[in-house]
């Protein structure tokens, strides 16, 4: 009875320290994507902050503006 007490213990162990190795995965790469997403926000926000404004609200303005960017742009 000693010894299956002592396989059952082993097993119980076993499957308690995989599990602790696939949860800690888990928030790893929970974390991990966390961190993607907000880089990924930070580069929006930069882009955001960093794009041309219209002092002018001229629509001859922004249609030359649209133009040249259509020039600019590889799509």
């Amino acid at each position: 009875m000693t010894r299956l007490r002592a396989a059952l213990a082993g097993a119980v162990a076993a499957v308690v320290a995989f599990l602790g190795i696939y949860l800690k995965g888990r928030k790893d790469e929970a974390q991990r994507a966390a961190v993607k997403d907000l880089e990924a926000y930070r580069r929006t926000r930069k882009e955001i902050d960093d794009a041309e404004t219209f002092e002018n609200n001229d629509a001859a303005a922004a249609d030359r503006f649209l133009h040249e960017r259509s020039k600019r742009r590889d799509l």
